[in-house]
């Protein structure tokens, strides 16, 4: 097993970053024994923890994925999330995370990069804009076929910052890479090697 490491997944709304966590937690490792850690006062699950067949710490995933939506979207504040990171780094998990407002944040992912001595990697999916509104939609008439479709504005705006966000981080020596949806699950996984 390769030393710990974390792994952050960017992308828009609708881009497929939940889905992608999600596909990786039930099907990429197999042997991994999952274990959700709650919060007190949280009714879903604020992480999960994966275990080798050993018992020992393998791979931790921040936020939930009890619902579409998931990832660090599902907590409160951004500093909060760094600091969940970071502690189940130090406990000796590889961490893997990701959320629409985290995939934006440039200075405390430097700042972890730096604390952390891990080499980060941030991995923004490149899915076409008109893609991720597709999805954005499907998904809101999922949960009410009378719902209008989103208004495009915000998630262009947000695709834009994302590219932006990501030659910042390169230049602060984050490792950054641009992938598809099916290229990111083999990267994450590659990169686990787990």
């Amino acid at each position: 097993m390769r030393a710990p490491r974390i792994i952050q997944l960017r992308g828009t709304s609708g881009s497929g970053k939940s889905t992608i966590v999600r596909n990786i937690l039930d099907n990429h490792f197999p042997g991994l024994q999952r274990v959700p850690v709650f919060a007190e006062g949280r009714k879903q699950p604020l992480l999960y923890q994966c275990m080798d067949k050993n018992g020992q710490p393998a791979l931790a995933v921040i936020g939930h994925y009890e619902s579409p939506c998931g990832g660090t979207d599902t907590i409160n504040g951004y500093d909060r999330i760094y600091q969940l990171v970071e502690e189940q780094f130090n406990l000796g998990f590889s961490v893997l995370f990701e959320g629409l407002l985290s995939s934006d944040e440039r200075n405390r992912t430097i700042k972890l990069n730096k604390d952390t001595q891990s080499g980060v990697t941030c991995i923004l999916l490149d899915t076409p804009v008109e893609k991720c509104i597709d999805s954005v939609n499907e998904r809101r008439r999922a949960k009410d076929p009378e719902k209008p479709d989103v208004n495009p504005k915000n998630t262009i705006m947000k695709h834009r910052s994302t590219k932006r966000t990501l030659q910042v981080l390169q230049q602060n020596g984050i490792n950054c890479m641009t992938a598809s949806r099916e290229e990111a699950a083999q990267l994450v996984t590659q990169l686990l090697g787990l």
